[in-house]
């Protein structure tokens, strides 16, 4: 299930993905990716003042120096976008040797918080500044299948991690 909103200059973006499977060699197989995005993005006109081309009327190349300088009050593009991906897998296996064993269930738990900035400014007509940044950070769950409503098996560890 994938949903997209675009309102304005602001982008919010859902995508769900399960799946699961059973077979001979696996009770159970279940995947399932989460993600969410929100962006936002400003790019203004650019225009650039000059505020001494009124003032020299000279076409003097000593005075054209002056005369052609300009700058830019705005920046030409604002962006930032926040990116949280979750993805959660559980596997248990089938006991095919018999016996009275149970095999335990592994997990594969994967969860990301990335942001994205970027800044374009025009200084002047012929200097323009260009900065992105990019902030990864991996947000650690613990080893076990998270189950609402049920009371922390570990009491010593109230967040459950």
């Amino acid at each position: 299930m994938d949903i997209l909103l675009v309102l304005g200059r602001v982008l919010f973006a859902l995508i769900f993905i399960n799946s699961g499977i059973a077979h001979i060699t696996k009770m159970q197989d279940e995947l399932r990716r989460t993600r969410g995005v929100i962006g936002y993005t400003y790019a203004p006109p650019s225009k650039s003042i000059e505020p001494f081309k009124r003032f020299i009327r000279s076409n003097s190349k000593w005075l054209s120096l002056i005369r052609d300088f300009n700058f830019n009050y705005a920046p030409s593009q604002v962006a930032m976008r926040a990116d949280v991906f979750r993805q959660f897998g559980a596997t248990r296996p089938r006991n095919v040797g018999g016996g009275p064993y149970k095999i335990p269930e592994t997990y594969n738990k994967y969860f990301t918080f990335d942001r994205y900035y970027i800044l374009q400014w025009n200084l002047t007509r012929s200097l323009a500044m260009d900065f992105s940044a990019t902030n990864n950070a991996r947000i650690d769950e613990p080893p076990v299948r998270i189950v609402t409503g049920k009371p922390n098996p570990h009491p010593s560890n109230p967040a459950g991690f």
